[in-house]
């Protein structure tokens, strides 16, 4: 683990092969990060219904990044657990069914609100994180995504809030997926925009 995150890449990858040029997988066709987000915008706004509100989809440096977050009384996981709810896994198959259309590598972030454990010893935010994060890799692989796609999880326990200002805001507790794309396939002028939800 490092200062900001709890990181398990590819077996036997190193930091620096990980961004080697097949760390992108093979995106032969002419998908673009820009359409993969209006693609997966459309398939929320079309199969989620009322939990649809809780994906956002936004173009990042490096490709495109989902995240799927918690409201109250609606979360994507059981009580300080790593068990996918019915919703988190309702949302992660209709991902599932428009990823497993392309072949980039993504990896996957998990992350929570500032509350704490009083009830399990040596466990924190960290590895809370880093477990729902590892579950979520898990149920993409029974669904149909390939193993080699997944290039590493990422637990950042509290440490990058989406709401910086209220850190025990639900909204806070999110699993991440970044769908990676080589730099040729990003358009030239577009600047990292703030993420909204799929609908708006």
């Amino acid at each position: 683990m490092d200062k900001t995150s709890a990181i398990f890449n590819e077996p036997g990858e190193s930091a620096d092969k990980a961004f080697a040029p097949n760390y992108y997988g093979n995106n032969t066709s002419s998908m673009t990060p820009e359409t993969l987000q209006e693609a997966i915008r459309n398939a929320v706004e079309t199969m989620l219904g009322d939990i649809k509100e809780q994906v956002m989809v936004r173009v990042v440096k490096e490709g495109v990044k989902i995240d799927i977050v918690d409201k109250n009384g609606s979360s994507m996981f059981a009580m300080g657990s790593a068990d996918l709810t019915g919703r988190a896994k309702k949302i992660l198959k209709v991902l599932v069914n428009n990823l497993s259309e392309i072949s980039n590598k993504l990896y996957i972030e998990g992350h929570t609100d500032s509350f704490s454990f009083s009830y399990r010893n040596n466990y924190s935010n960290w590895e809370l994180s880093t477990e729902r994060a590892n579950a979520a890799r898990r149920y993409l692989e029974e669904t149909g995504i390939s193993p080699q796609r997944i290039v590493r999880i990422i637990g950042y326990a509290d440490k990058d809030p989406l709401l910086i200002k209220k850190p025990r805001d639900p909204g806070n507790r999110r699993i991440s997926i970044v769908v990676l794309f080589p730099e040729k396939t990003r358009a030239p002028d577009r600047k990292t925009r703030k993420g909204r939800p799929s609908s708006g």
